[in-house]
C-alpha cells in the first residue's frame, strides 16, 4: 500500500496525499493485528479500543545502507516475563558488548526474525534448540504464561504472550514450534535482519 517510510519530502507518499486532501488530520497510521478477516488499519491517528497503557514517541532510526526502506527502531532489552511478575533478561547492551539493539517492524510475514547472537541468549534462557532456523522449546514453559518483553525504553515495554509465537506443537503436545526464526542472510555488522512481524538484532 506504500506504508514504508517516505524516502523524500515530495515523494508519492499515501500519507501526504491523504493528508493534503484533508482526509486525515495527520501521516500518522495504526495497524492492529488479529486473527484472519479480524484486522483493522487505521489512517490519520490510531484506535484507543486496540492497546493499553501510555503512548510514548521513539525515533526511527536512519535508514541502513543497503537501501531497505524499513520501520526500524532502538530497543532497550530483551526479557522473559514469567507468570510470578518477575522478568529475566535476555539479551541487552550488556551482553551484546554494547552494541545496539534494533528491531524492525513489518506486518509481511508472522515471525519474529532474530540475529544469531540474540538466539544464542534466547535459546539459553528458554532451554529450546533450533531446528532449520525455527526455535523449538518445552510447551511446558509455555504454558506458564510467560512472555517475551520488548523493552523499548524505560517507560515502554511491549509484552508478548510465548502462547502467541505457538505455529504448531508435536511429541504429544510436549514441543512447541514457535515463529522466532533464526537467520544468517545478512553480516552481524548490519543494523538489522530481514523483517517479519518483528525483526530482532545486534549492531
Amino acid at each position: 500500500m506504500g506504508l514504508l517510510p517516505d524516502e523524500a519530502p515530495d515523494s508519492e507518499f499515501i500519507l501526504t496525499k491523504l493528508r493534503d486532501k484533508k482526509l486525515v488530520k495527520s501521516r500518522a497510521f495504526s495497524m492492529g493485528l488479529r486473527d484472519k478477516g479480524q484486522g483493522a488499519l487505521t489512517f490519520g491517528g490510531y484506535d484507543t479500543s486496540k492497546f493499553s497503557g501510555p503512548l510514548e514517541t521513539i525515533p526511527l532510526k536512519r535508514k541502513p545502507a543497503n537501501g531497505n526502506r524499513q520501520y526500524i527502531v532502538e530497543m532497550q532489552s530483551l526479557s522473559l516475563g514469567k507468570d510470578n511478575g518477575s522478568n529475566q533478561t535476555i539479551s541487552d547492551k550488556q551482553s551484546l558488548k554494547r552494541r545496539q539493539m534494533t528491531i524492525g517492524l513489518d506486518s509481511g510475514s508472522p515471525a519474529l526474525v532474530i540475529s544469531t547472537t540474540v538466539a544464542q541468549d534466547l535459546q539459553k534462557t528458554l532451554g529450546g534448540s533450533f531446528e532449520k532456523n525455527w526455535l523449538h522449546v518445552n510447551c511446558s514453559i509455555v504454558d506458564t504464561q510467560a512472555a517475551l518483553n520488548f523493552d523499548m525504553s524505560n517507560q515502554t515495554t511491549v509484552s508478548v504472550p510465548l502462547q502467541d509465537f505457538v505455529s504448531s506443537r508435536k511429541d504429544g503436545g510436549k514441543t512447541c514450534t514457535l515463529a522466532i526464526k533464526l537467520s544468517y542472510n545478512v553480516p552481524a555488522r548490519k543494523e538489522h535482519r530481514p523483517i517479519g512481524i518483528a525483526t530482532l538484532s545486534d549492531k
